[in-house]
């Protein structure tokens, strides 16, 4: 029971640090089963009649495949700075419309820093379209 209790411990920290609720928290086993899980489960079993998704050029290939099965042939590639892990925010604008149900954006130490990181976010809110980022390789300094 000590292994539950920690667990469920740790779920109520994280929900409070993003401010989410506890039962929201949904721990994997890795990066695959998180990506998968976020894309699939939550925009296949939507009821939405969008489908368009965006994903940035240097995705993992589980986000995009994940994405094509999703969209079907209704992907669009984002372009991105590989150097630097930041996304073309104009490029984003021009492709998000009112058939995106999702922008999927990888994470990366120097994306966190750029200018431009919260502005993908409220272009997605704004669209009423889910953003997404796979933030496992994140590194926390």
């Amino acid at each position: 029971m000590a292994a539950d209790d920690a667990v469920q411990e740790a779920r109520k920290s994280i929900a409070e640090l993003i401010r989410a609720d506890a039962e929201e928290i949904v721990f994997t086993s890795g990066a695959t089963e998180a990506n998968n899980l976020a894309i699939l489960g939550l925009l296949g079993h939507r009821k939405t009649a969008r489908t368009r998704v965006v994903v940035s050029a240097i995705e993992h290939k589980c986000v995009l495949q994940s994405s094509r099965q999703l969209s079907f042939s209704n992907m669009k590639s984002l372009p991105a700075r590989a150097s630097i892990g930041h996304v073309d925010i104009d490029a984003l604008e021009s492709l998000i419309d009112e058939n995106t149900a999702l922008v999927s954006i990888m994470t990366s130490t120097t994306r966190w820093l750029h200018p431009t990181a919260r502005k993908d976010w409220d272009l997605c809110r704004k669209a009423g379209t889910v953003f997404h980022s796979d933030a496992a390789q994140q590194q926390l300094q």
